[in-house]
């Protein structure tokens, strides 16, 4: 299965879930338990425990706490921001484990500096979010690739077609954060 079918195919359970919160009243309870059933698991199977690897060759999780990432299996060994926050609807996705992810994605954040992929002369901005990061904690800002440091770039896609998102889906995973506990300064330290 391809990445962009993955992600189609991901895309609409969520799609499918989220808008029945919309139709509630309409569902039959057993319809609702079911699609909560199956949203959990879905969730469930996005979690790689501390020490896990999804695939050969790619590092274990050593971040400290379960990573979520895009759908179940031996597919994606890495944190998407993108999809952890659009997963943060499903209502299955702790604050406990939004403030981890969160903090991550701060943690690899670009600093001050623009940073040059070392490949093919990729600059990616100050400030700039990563694109996904991987189970060592790495951030790679090159979609389409795992590779991090000076190697991205070698294998993605060009900087023309780079998701400009991340920052912003950054800002919606503190939001909803936010909006869970209502900024308890317990899960900010």
């Amino acid at each position: 299965m391809t990445r962009s079918t993955h992600h189609l195919m991901l895309s609409i359970i969520l799609i499918c879930v989220l808008s029945t919160c919309l139709f509630v009243a309409a569902w039959p309870a057993n319809d609702m338990a079911f699609l909560d059933t199956l949203t959990r698991d879905i969730v469930a199977a996005a979690h790689v425990p501390v020490g896990a690897k999804v695939t050969a060759g790619q590092p274990a999780n050593s971040c400290g706490f379960p990573i979520v990432k895009p759908g179940g299996g031996q597919m994606y060994p890495a944190y998407w921001l993108r999809d952890f926050a659009m997963s943060l609807g499903s209502g299955f996705i702790t604050p406990a484990e939004m403030r981890n992810h969160l903090k991550l994605a701060a943690r690899c954040q670009n600093g001050p500096t623009v940073r040059n992929s070392g490949q093919r002369a990729f600059l990616f901005p100050r400030y700039f979010m990563p694109d996904h990061i991987s189970l060592d904690g790495l951030g790679s800002f090159s979609p389409g690739s795992y590779a991090t440091g000076t190697n991205m770039g070698g294998g993605g896609q060009r900087i023309t077609s780079r998701r400009w998102d991340d920052n912003y889906e950054f800002v919606h995973i503190a939001w909803s954060l936010f909006k869970a506990t209502r900024l308890d300064p317990a899960l900010f330290t």
